[in-house]
């Protein structure tokens, strides 16, 4: 396509250096709306552009974590207790309230959701 850094970042509606980072991959969470102008811009699909962890944020945080939890027939709390999670911060999660970051779902989560 042969754009520059900077006119990607303005196409997508970021700071040239947040693109940068997006590029070297040192931010850990890719905004939805973000990922949905790149693909756009690039004509690729949106899966190429996501790791699993973002895969698991773009695909709906809550609702995989709602669906692992029921798959294996527990109820919030004890799923909490069983991760050793706070339940406030599990049921958080799992409403969409709260993002759980790339450190805990790599901890907890990378080899039990399904994607």
């Amino acid at each position: 396509m042969g754009l520059m850094q900077k006119e990607v970042a303005e196409r997508i509606g970021v700071s040239r250096e947040h693109y940068i980072d997006f590029e070297m991959g040192n931010v850990d969470y890719y905004p939805k709306e973000i990922v949905d102008r790149l693909a756009t811009l690039y004509h690729i699909p949106v899966d190429d552009l996501l790791d699993d962890y973002n895969r698991f944020q773009y695909k709906g945080q809550g609702e995989l974590l709602r669906e692992c939890r029921e798959k294996m027939g527990l109820k919030k709390k004890t799923f909490a207790r069983l991760l050793h999670v706070h339940p406030n911060t599990y049921r958080d999660w799992e409403a969409d309230k709260k993002r759980m970051f790339k450190i805990t779902w790599n901890k907890y989560f990378r080899d039990i959701v399904d994607l």
